[in-house]
């Protein structure tokens, strides 16, 4: 519990940032497999406008997922910096 505090405490707004990534990652995933949906069941809709939608989500989901990896990756990176330094400060003292 104590490494979720000092995750939390030193660097929210990354965290916070990763998961409104992360959460728009999964809309836009859950929102691809809706368009695919509809293409298949109903031909109301015209085909460039389908197909346009289906690009725009696809690239909306690539970009979120990948900003919300680096923003794991620069978090875990920042709090395995924060615990080193706690160490050696610590075994110095």
């Amino acid at each position: 519990m104590d490494l979720i505090w000092l995750l939390l405490k030193e660097s929210w707004p990354i965290a916070i940032a990763s998961m409104v990534m992360g959460l728009i990652s999964g809309g836009s995933a859950a929102s691809i497999i809706a368009v695919v949906n509809i293409a298949l069941s109903e031909t109301q809709f015209s085909p460039f406008l389908l197909a346009f939608i289906f690009i725009a989500l696809c690239l909306v989901q690539f970009v979120s997922s990948f900003g919300s990896q680096v923003l794991l990756s620069r978090l875990s990176n920042g709090v395995t910096y924060q615990l080193r330094m706690l160490l050696s400060k610590n075994s110095l003292a």
